[in-house]
């Protein structure tokens, strides 16, 4: 099946100024047309890191993955995971939990996708996108992250919240903001696969955001100053300079204003 061609436009992101380009992710029940499958098995935390490589789009099915991160989308079938998955026995051989019993209840906030939804999933870096694609996933440091999570709060006023347990980073990366509309961040170096693999710098930020978002963050961040005021100040004195010099503009106006 062919790709919804790309319409959105992301260039907004390149003047951020990004180490690594923001990953379209597109996922598909059919086998997507014209694109070539990734000839290698990593795990799903790694397939951002892996498309920003690419000059070109690749898509993978779950044969193109050696981790678990298949099964938070959905495309794994029963028995087709590791028997001992379920038990929690990974995540204390991990030396993350001191038993399963901690395991098994951490699964209990997994946000999945439903069974059968997904059978193929294609990655393109920003500069080599050209469909439409339901996730834009991001990592840097978090100056830079900023940015975005400031946008995100620019005109809806929502509360910046994250969603992350210590063990399947991919359920809030890839699953969670799929199926439920929301965008989710997590902090590198807490998760434990991500972590071990090296997928990114620990106490960076890797953000998701799903295509309901893509309008919304666009415009704001077209229209707002990437820098607060007084962030970029030397000191704290000059930003209590700044400060009263604000304050002081605002009773002006408001000493001034006609109430009649």
């Amino acid at each position: 099946m062919a790709l919804t061609p790309l319409k959105t436009d992301f260039s907004i992101f390149n003047e951020i100024g990004f180490e690594k380009e923001p990953v379209g992710v597109k996922y598909m029940f059919y086998k997507p047309k014209g694109i070539e499958r990734l000839d290698k098995k990593i795990a799903l935390c790694e397939m951002c890191k892996e498309a920003q490589s690419h000059d070109k789009p690749f898509y993978i099915d779950k044969h193109c993955e050696d981790c678990v991160g298949c099964a938070s989308l959905g495309m794994l079938g029963p028995g087709e995971g590791p028997d001992y998955g379920p038990s929690g026995e990974i995540g204390q051989h991990c030396g993350v939990f001191r038993d399963n019993a901690a395991n098994v209840r951490c699964m209990q906030n997994y946000q999945l996708v439903p069974p059968g939804a997904i059978n193929y999933v294609v990655f393109a870096k920003l500069s080599a996108l050209d469909f439409e694609p339901d996730l834009l996933i991001m990592n840097a440091p978090i100056d830079k992250m900023n940015i975005v999570i400031h946008a995100l709060a620019y005109t809806t006023g929502c509360m910046i919240q994250t969603k992350q347990t210590s063990v399947f980073q991919c359920s809030w990366l890839y699953a969670y903001p799929f199926v439920s509309g929301n965008y989710n961040f997590i902090i590198e170096g807490i998760g434990h696969g991500s972590t071990a693999r090296q997928v990114n710098p620990r106490g960076s930020l890797t953000m998701s955001i799903p295509s309901p978002w893509f309008p919304r963050v666009i415009t704001d961040l077209q229209d707002m100053d990437f820098t607060p005021r007084g962030w970029d100040l030397p000191s704290r004195e000059a930003w209590l300079v700044e400060e009263e010099k604000m304050y002081g503009a605002m009773q002006k106006e408001f000493d001034e204003a006609d109430w009649n």
